[in-house]
């Protein structure tokens, strides 16, 4: 049932070709009146102020197969004229026989789409055919044995101990759980919610990577909105700059000099950047096309932007009592300016630098866009010419998520400009490390209040720029553009994450955060093996097409695991590799 859950080969549809997430539809027309050719033209709701596009064509009484996407809904249109591939939804279409909106086909579904004036609204005729299976049934399996796993997992753990302790004594057994609980709590006296976060999210990392069961939320967003794949990267610069402080008072209280400080800085800056350009840029290399920005890259410039200018803050930093009740604030305030300045000098950019041949302003993905009125090489307004101008298109990413449904051309998610709104979001996540310094002798529960409320405090913020709408509002939420309403949505999450673990991990003790702190104590370590082993065995493995959810979902899921239990493995031989 979860293998493969199409249907049969038969004469006429061929299903073992269908890939994951299509289905089969036999559209054909019967008016009477009608001898001329007829053509079909759709639009997939994933593109965005798109024109319809030119699919098929067909004779009156003629049925062609075509097949279609599941993973969005169509809108349909047959016209008597085809001799525009595009057509705007928003002209008047004198051509039109009719047209139907919002269809919604299933995984390995069969349908018939037929043009005949016996349908009930007089147009088109939709009829399921055959019944589809639901596609995310391999996600509810997996899900109800990690429900049901959860508990065995700690009674099982309760039940080695108990057994652990008549062989070994009660005594030692008891020093062995203490010393593993002790390990992981004063590592390095780290916040422990703090590395079952990092932990978390390295391993959503690794998932999505992996495909993510190939569920197309699983993924990168197209363009704007907000999918899982989405989350990993910005709470890894987050995570990065609750850090940065509570790293800067360590060498504070060793009486480490600021010039010291700052060349550590700069060389763990340096590190991330070239291990990024290396790593990003594996095998055969044309230096003429060699990729310049990536995602260790853009670590390494923020690290250094928001350590450097922290570090200076940190020769007057006190964690006295003077501020009051807003002094995890008042002791930052000129870093505040900094970093609105940087918001301030990204808004102005993006909004006001005159992109030739496109709309000033301009913050969509290009080509297909506002009814193909934009060029391919508008993608990204400002962000994406600027970029251009300074790394050629020879050497940013060729193959950006909207390439393929917008048509649009080259982008790099991690290009120049979004690396200021990453630094601020690096500046908010030390904001968070700021909370733990000010606050750390009074009650948990203050802390736990604090990140709270600064969580939902930026998710209103993200909302409120984006109108609480995928397209619409002043700024959308858009990962590849790194755009404001994505730093606070994805800032917002990160604080109200951390906050209910520290409230699980840290305050309640109910749960030592195994196995994810393993992952969370050598992230770079599983960052860097899981980029060069992706596609090796035992890491990766085929089985027969993989054309399936369930197939697709089990070989993520082993990466995980696999990987996390190295990390394991790691920890208890106390290896950890940092940069």
């Amino acid at each position: 049932m979860f293998f493969d859950k199409r249907p049969k080969d038969n004469s006429v549809f061929e299903y073992s070709k269908l890939k994951i997430d299509e289905c089969y539809v036999n559209i054909s027309a019967h008016l009477q009146e009608i001898q001329n050719k007829i053509f079909l033209y759709a639009l997939n709701k994933n593109c965005h102020g798109c024109p319809l596009k030119r699919i098929q064509e067909f004779k009156p009484g003629e049925s062609k197969i075509q097949v279609f996407s599941t993973q969005y809904p169509w809108d349909l249109r047959f016209r008597f004229d085809g001799s525009s591939m595009y057509l705007s939804k928003l002209d008047e279409d004198p051509f039109k026989i009719c047209d139907r909106d919002n269809i919604i086909f299933n995984e390995f579904g069969e349908y018939n789409l037929a043009l005949t004036e016996e349908s009930p609204d007089g147009c088109i005729e939709f009829e399921e055919i055959i019944t589809p299976k639901n596609s995310y049934s391999p996600l509810y399996l997996y899900i109800i044995l990690i429900l049901l796993g959860t508990p065995l997992y700690f009674i099982g753990l309760r039940f080695f101990n108990m057994i652990k302790k008549k062989l070994k004594g009660k005594e030692a057994s008891n020093n062995d759980s203490k010393n593993e609980d002790n390990v992981l709590r004063s590592r390095k006296k780290r916040v422990v919610s703090l590395d079952v976060f990092r932990g978390l999210t390295i391993a959503l990392m690794i998932f999505v990577n992996d495909g993510g069961g190939h569920y197309y939320f699983m993924e990168h967003s197209t363009w704007n909105g907000l999918y899982v794949a989405d989350l990993a990267f910005p709470w890894f610069m987050w995570i990065m700059g609750f850090c940065i402080p509570i790293s800067l008072m360590s060498l504070n209280k060793r009486k480490i000099g600021l010039m010291q400080t700052l060349k550590d800085i700069t060389r763990r800056s340096v590190v991330l950047f070239f291990l990024g350009l290396f790593w990003g840029n594996a095998g055969w290399i044309d230096l003429d096309k060699i990729r310049i920005p990536g995602v260790l890259q853009r670590f390494g410039i923020c690290y250094f932007i928001v350590g450097s200018s922290l570090a200076f803050l940190f020769r007057y930093f006190s964690l006295k009592d003077e501020g009051g009740k807003i002094r995890d604030i008042s002791n930052l305030w000129p870093r505040w300016i900094f970093a609105l300045l940087l918001m301030v000098l990204h808004s102005l950019i993006i909004f006001l630098f005159p992109v030739p041949g496109c709309p000033t302003g301009y913050l969509g993905p290009g080509g297909l866009n506002l009814f193909n009125v934009t060029r391919a090489n508008c993608i990204g307004g400002a962000t994406g010419y600027i970029d251009r101008l300074i790394f050629t298109v020879s050497h940013i990413y060729s193959n950006p998520t909207a390439k393929h449904v917008y048509e649009s051309n080259a982008f790099d998610p991690e290009g120049f400009l979004g690396t200021l709104t990453s630094a601020f979001q690096v500046f908010l996540g030390a904001q968070g490390g700021f909370i733990i310094l000010s606050f750390k002798n009074e009650s948990k529960t203050q802390i736990l209040f604090r990140l709270l409320a600064w969580g939902l405090m930026f998710v209103v913020f993200g909302g409120t720029l984006c109108g609480f709408t995928l397209n619409d509002g002043w700024i959308p939420i858009n990962k590849n553009l790194w755009s404001l309403s994505y730093v606070f949505i994805t800032t917002g999450l990160a604080f109200i994450l951390l906050s209910i673990l520290y409230f699980i991990v840290d305050m309640m003790n109910i749960w030592n955060g195994g196995p994810f702190i393993y992952g969370g104590m050598n992230s770079i370590l599983l960052y860097l093996g899981h980029s060069t082993a992706w596609n090796m065995l035992p890491f990766h493995f085929v089985i027969g097409t993989m054309n399936s959810h369930f197939a697709r979902l089990t070989e993520a899921l082993w990466g995980v695991s696999l990987w996390l239990f190295i990390a394991y493995i790691l920890h208890k031989k106390s290896i950890y590799i940092s940069v």
